[in-house]
């Protein structure tokens, strides 16, 4: 069984750990690469617990390739869509005394409607062979919000669950869309944004380390503590 996962707008994220003083020039040993956002944090958590992971996404230019190099090292399956715009790069520097990290995050890159229509192509291509498709993460441009909708009326044309874990206008669209999403993981802030919340048939409502609220047509609601 194979989980197809979207993520539109993953990240190429510089990282750098040790100490250092800000507003100042920091003389370091070096930077770490690392590939994120939330689509390729959770292909990764599934991968590591044995689960055969295809993503897809928007991952452009030189920015792109390096991010695709770093998913394959990981054992997940590489369905990239090339994009004429580099893939979005951040920056984070976490010092071992820091409570929070100083971070430095675009909030995406531009796609054009033809690229958002070569995802959808390539994610209904892929359909016959997924049990299951995550999508995950915000879109990197005006141009795909409405990918999430388009992306759940075809998982329920071939009969795939669809989990969606968005924020924003992609999900505003997406949950007063014609199809809803089988579930969604919000955090208390991204919940707060949306409305039709009641349309998904299970929904987790996270904030941070503090109790996650559970809520199923089935099975009631639930206050989980997290481990």
């Amino acid at each position: 069984p194979q989980v197809l996962v979207v993520t539109a707008n993953p990240l190429l994220n510089l990282v750098y750990t040790g100490a250092f003083v800000p507003g100042a020039l920091n003389r370091v040993s070096g930077l770490a690469m690392a590939a994120e956002g939330k689509g390729v944090n959770l292909a990764r958590v599934l991968a590591r617990h044995g689960h055969s992971v295809l993503v897809t996404g928007f991952a452009g230019s030189h920015s792109g390739a390096w991010l695709r190099d770093l998913v394959r090292a990981e054992g997940i399956g590489d369905a990239w869509i090339e994009t004429a715009a580099p893939l979005r790069v951040g920056f984070m520097a976490a010092g071992p005394a820091v409570e929070h990290p100083t971070t430095v995050l675009p909030n995406g890159c531009p796609a054009t409607a033809a690229e958002c229509g070569a995802l959808l192509e390539r994610g209904e291509n892929l359909l016959p062979s997924a049990t299951l498709v995550i999508a995950s993460g915000s879109v990197p441009d005006p141009a795909a919000e409405s990918l999430y909708v388009d992306l759940l009326a075809l998982c329920a044309r071939f009969r795939v669950p669809c989990w969606l874990d968005a924020y924003g206008q992609a999900m505003a669209r997406a949950l007063a869309g014609p199809v809803a999403p089988l579930l969604s993981t919000p955090n208390r802030q991204e919940y707060e944004q949306c409305r039709h919340w009641e349309r998904v048939e299970e929904l987790h409502v996270t904030d941070g380390a503090d109790a996650v609220l559970v809520e199923t047509a089935r099975d009631g609601r639930w206050r989980v503590i997290p481990p």
